[in-house]
């Protein structure tokens, strides 16, 4: 099992607690039930589901809004001007964060450079700087 799914020190995973709200559960039965965890733990689990389902959420929508819209493009028109491109030594956290997202949700190199406004080599550079 993945560590990240664990809660703390224990075989109990974010998932099992997850699943155990889903049925009705009370945090007070949940507690009852697995005795290693605490109310924090319940906590951390509901805020790890939140954050996961949001992430997901905002970059599906914004990838599919992004594609709507490329796909009404012309190409001959439209192609990212060498001008406007971003400096590849600044790369803030949440630029770095956002390529790790579009690039676990497998967007291609050229689609991911025209929406950070990044070369295609500035996006392979920072992927293998990443260890990605």
């Amino acid at each position: 099992m993945d560590e990240w799914l664990k809660i703390r020190d224990t075989d109990i995973s974010i998932l099992d607690i997850l699943k155990l709200l889903g049925k009705g559960f009370s945090n007070e039965q949940i507690v009852e039930k697995y005795p290693q965890i605490n109310y924090q733990d319940i906590k951390y689990a509901a805020k790890m589901a939140h954050d996961f389902i949001v992430k997901h959420l905002i970059y599906d929508a914004l990838y599919d809004v992004y594609n709507r819209i490329d796909s009404m493009l012309d190409k001959r028109f439209y192609q990212p001007n060498e001008n406007y491109l971003k400096s590849p030594e600044s790369w803030t956290k949440d630029e770095e964060e956002e390529l790790i997202q579009l690039y676990q949700y497998r967007a291609d190199i050229k689609d991911i450079s025209q929406i950070l406004l990044r070369s295609p080599q500035d996006i392979e550079q920072q992927l293998k700087k990443l260890g990605v």
